[in-house]
């Protein structure tokens, strides 16, 4: 279990983003989100005060305004990554389940993939009927009956 615990410590949600961002391995940093923000935030700031002091608050906002964006943006895709990872994991659990590859799992899973788009259009719209959306998804987190004849 030693093993495991050390695996655990890696796992981090930065660690993670370090790896497929970067390809590397994690770099520790005892910093909280707003310590790291602050100091990319102050950095900036002094930068912009020494090449325009008068226009800097323009400066500063529109760069606030763009990282707010990047941040929302990235948001939503790693939203959908996740959706996605999800649906793939979730059918090859079920095809180690069930032991077999055959058509049948080939149309569910393309049924499948269709169903997890559409949860997705509905969740991006900000209009979208969002309960929708999870009775789409609901349905494939219930486990399927059986035929028996």
């Amino acid at each position: 279990m030693k093993i495991a615990a050390k695996i655990f410590e890696k796992a981090t949600v930065r660690g993670l983003a370090d790896y497929l961002i970067y390809g590397l391995p994690p770099e520790p940093d005892e910093r909280d989100y707003n310590e790291r923000l602050d100091a990319t935030y102050n950095e900036f700031e002094k930068i912009a005060l020494e090449h325009d002091p008068d226009r800097a608050s323009a400066l500063l906002s529109s760069a606030n305004d763009m990282a707010c964006e990047n941040a929302c943006v990235y948001l939503e895709i790693g939203i959908q990554a996740g959706f996605l990872l999800i649906a793939d994991m979730m059918k090859n659990i079920q095809d180690e389940c069930r032991g077999y590859h055959d058509d049948e799992d080939s149309f569910t899973s393309r049924v499948m993939a269709k169903d997890i788009r559409k949860a997705l259009d509905i969740l991006m719209d900000k209009d979208g009927d969002k309960q929708k959306a999870y009775e789409i998804l609901e349905r494939w987190g219930k486990p399927q009956a059986e035929d028996d004849g």
